[in-house]
């Protein structure tokens, strides 16, 4: 081999080594495994990279699509082919060595070798990021999310969650009703005193705004209950009892 094509070699076993996700250099013809890493190794758990040489690229794909996958590289020869299934990152269901399947993000790029310049034969890579960890997170945050919503609508007194401008970021389903509005949206977004009537209304942002006044008045009406005018989405006037307390998230100041 020429000095170019060893140096690219050398290259090329450093890239994969060094990686911390699974990388795949795939046959563009057959979809055979070529060459891969130790990180693929571990991630799909097999006791060596060594295993892959020779099997398709379809053993580490699962779901309904994952015995095809070394078709959809063979097939895809046209620009409109390509674009749909190459350069692009996707999540799909990995598979492991032993059956079960997992959560990754797979992106394929045809590798160009350019030392090779008298052969069209294609040579793909695959990047493999196993997305266990993270979508474990998520679900975490959205059971997290789904919990705060679930105690905001079970209660039966009205519940806003504002930021420290009063804006409003979350509402339940009993402000709705009793202030007259449909949907959240209609009321998310808005300032707090969307929902205060009286002489005080419009006035209300003004007593979050900055200023040595601020906290005095947020002092004066913080942790307790007091009869207020509140006003409905149709502009009627009714009498209720608010209650304001501190909620800090971090280091961020919110109101409910």
């Amino acid at each position: 081999p020429s000095a170019e094509a060893s140096t690219d070699d050398s290259l090329m076993k450093s890239i994969l080594s060094a990686s911390f996700d699974g990388i795949f250099l795939v046959d563009g013809e057959t979809g055979l495994i070529q060459q891969t890493n130790d990180a693929a190794a571990v991630m799909f758990g097999y006791y060596s990279k060594q295993d892959f040489v020779g099997q398709s690229i379809s053993i580490i794909i699962g779901g309904p699509h994952g015995a095809k996958h070394g078709d959809y590289l063979h097939r895809a020869t046209s620009q409109e082919q390509i674009d749909k299934v190459l350069n692009r990152m996707r999540d799909v269901l990995g598979k492991r060595k032993d059956g079960t399947e997992f959560p990754v993000k797979i992106g394929i790029r045809v590798l160009q070798q350019s030392h090779d310049t008298n052969s069209n034969k294609r040579l793909f890579v695959a990047y493999c990021h196993d997305l266990t960890e993270h979508k474990a997170q998520m679900k975490k945050i959205q059971d997290h999310i789904e919990l705060t919503e679930g105690i905001l609508n079970a209660s039966f007194d009205s519940a806003f969650v504002t930021t420290d401008m009063g804006v409003i970021q979350r509402v339940n389903e009993t402000a709705l009703k009793m202030f007259g509005y449909e949907h959240k949206a209609d009321l998310l977004g808005k300032s707090i005193a969307i929902i205060i009537g009286g002489p005080h209304g419009a006035k209300h942002d003004s007593y979050l705004m900055g200023g040595e006044t601020t906290q005095e008045k947020l002092d004066a009406v913080m942790d307790k209950m007091r009869d207020v005018t509140g006003k409905r989405q149709d502009g009627s006037l009714f009498p209720v009892q608010v209650g304001l307390k501190n909620l800090y998230v971090g280091d961020k100041c919110h109101f409910v």
